[in-house]
């Protein structure tokens, strides 16, 4: 079984840290590739490192999480959606999000989200 490549985009330092440390505990399934405060940062990260999995909060200033998936419309990542807010489900639908997590982030949230990684994937 492969590690997950994993990006974390967030404009909130508390959120990446707080994604980091939940991470930190699958290290024998995840390998943190970068974290992103914006989208022309994560731009460059997801081209350069070319992450399995992003974690992708939707409402940041420069620019939304929606914005920087319209870059990719073949993308090769699958994404969870993160916010404060209830789930957007015509966003999730429109862009195939794996899942959409409200923060806090819990451990739990981090280990169904693997899964379901792994089983779309054909991984157990």
């Amino acid at each position: 079984m492969s590690l997950i490549k994993v990006l974390i985009i967030d404009d909130e330092t508390a959120g990446i840290f707080a994604i980091e440390h939940l991470l930190s505990t699958y290290t024998d399934k995840v390998v943190l590739v970068g974290s992103a405060r914006n989208i022309e940062e994560a731009w460059e990260i997801i081209n350069k490192s070319r992450p399995d999995l992003i974690f992708l909060d939707l409402k940041m200033p420069r620019g939304s999480g929606l914005d920087l998936l319209e870059r990719y419309p073949k993308r090769k990542f699958e994404v969870v959606f993160v916010s404060a807010s209830e789930p957007d489900y015509k966003a999730i639908s429109r862009y195939q999000a794996l899942r959409h997590i409200c923060k806090p982030i819990v451990n739990e949230d981090i280990e169904h989200i693997l899964q379901l990684y792994r089983q779309k994937k054909g991984e157990s």
